[in-house]
């Protein structure tokens, strides 16, 4: 376990403690909190999968046709991914749901696993290439 998991963890229990909270009942909560992470890490890779393949190969003709959308929890203004796609091969109105629902999922597994955020960055640019659709650099 991470050293912040177990500070967080140590200081839940003792302010659980403080309201006069049993070890079982913060023992239940735990466990209760660590089934929520597992479930949305479940969730988390059922849409990425998802993701995946409604965006299939990123091919296109011109950049017009090229876009990139962050992807998992926005931290600090920006995102630590970012998937690339074309309007040519993916479904936007499929594809964006998806990934709002997969962003929100991943902002709650942040706030429920204690896991300390590096910040994200801003979103770059795609341009079609040789291969389709990729990122600027």
């Amino acid at each position: 376990m991470r050293v912040a998991a177990r500070l967080l963890l140590l200081l839940s229990s003792f302010s659980l403690l403080g309201n006069s909270c049993s070890n079982e009942e913060v023992t239940q909560e735990w466990q209760q909190r660590e089934r929520r992470v597992k479930d949305l890490d479940t969730g988390l890779t059922r849409l990425a999968q998802t993701i995946k393949k409604e965006v299939g190969a990123p091919t296109c003709r011109e950049s017009a046709e090229c876009r990139l959308v962050g992807l998992g929890a926005k931290v600090c203004g920006g995102y630590h991914d970012f998937l690339v796609y074309s309007v040519k091969t993916t479904q936007e109105q499929t594809l964006l749901p998806l990934i709002a629902e997969f962003n929100k999922l991943a902002e709650e597994q942040q706030n429920f696993s204690f896991q300390v955020a590096k910040c994200g960055q801003a979103m770059g640019q795609v341009q079609c290439g040789v291969e389709g659709c990729v990122p600027v650099k």
